[in-house]
């Protein structure tokens, strides 16, 4: 996916801040810029599970359960109006699996979201649980006051990395 005016996030290799120290340099996003986003690319089923349900739906699920792991920031550089949040996350039904690389593109000045991407099929168009659950985190950052527009920082845990799981019988 090419965003007019930067680099691909997934052909950048250098320059990424993990998520404890590229969190307060974020722009702040709420709630309400999460259907924002979604209503620009005509993804009405996206903007009603948000608005409505959202603790109840699966993007919010991957956001608390760890499914989507640590993100890292990106400035791009110092004039750059825009900067760029990447990470990964599980998938929907084989946990086993490779997952998803995800990235979203956030205006420094505005907070807007100009852009998101994630390697499963819905993500293509720039629309998916994994790419909302991104977005989750991303406002969680703000409410607990954790994004550069608080003065002081609260703890932020990174999900940990859990190891694939072996089958076992149940009466192990």
């Amino acid at each position: 996916m090419k965003v007019a005016g930067i680099p691909d996030p997934l052909q950048l290799f250098d320059g990424w801040e993990d998520e404890k120290a590229g969190i307060s340099k974020r722009p702040p996003t709420f709630l309400s810029d999460i259907p924002t986003y979604f209503l620009s690319n005509g993804d009405m089923a996206h903007v009603n599970s948000v608005l409505k349900d959202y603790k109840l739906g699966k993007a919010y699920e991957y956001f608390v359960s760890g499914c989507l792991k640590e993100v890292f920031y990106h400035s791009l550089s110092k004039s750059s109006l825009v900067c760029v949040l990447r990470g990964k996350c599980c998938l929907s039904q084989r946990l086993q699996d490779d997952l998803h690389d995800i990235w979203a593109c956030i205006d420094k000045l505005d907070r807007s979201i100009k852009a998101a991407y994630c390697s499963c099929i819905a993500g293509l168009g720039q629309t998916c649980n994994h790419i909302a659950a991104l977005l989750f985190r991303f406002e969680a950052a703000n409410r607990f006051g954790v994004s550069s527009c608080k003065l002081t920082l609260c703890a932020w845990n990174v999900p940990p990395i859990v190891k694939k799981l072996e089958p076992s019988r149940l009466s192990d």
